[in-house]
């Protein structure tokens, strides 16, 4: 059976982002890569890899909070 995990360890995921694991270490402090605490464990979830890598397609932008926020569409009258 071929299941995909769902939580990585951090050097997984920066084999999965081909980063160093220093690098992932700083996404994670920085708050651009998400993770969790297990005990003493840190674990970083697919979905949140996953997402760092949108971000980055999108626009460039590492965190939602660096993205530039959407206008309101004005509607006509």
């Amino acid at each position: 059976m071929n299941e995909e995990k769902l939580l990585l360890r951090p050097e997984e995921a920066a084999r999965a982002l081909a980063l160093s694991r220093a690098r992932v270490y700083q996404l994670l402090a920085t708050g651009e890569l998400g993770s969790v605490n297990i005990g003493a464990s840190r674990r970083v979830p697919l979905v949140d890899l996953r997402g760092y890598v949108q971000r980055l397609r999108v626009g460039g932008a590492a965190t939602p909070a660096d993205q530039p926020a959407a206008r309101p569409q004005l509607s006509a009258a």
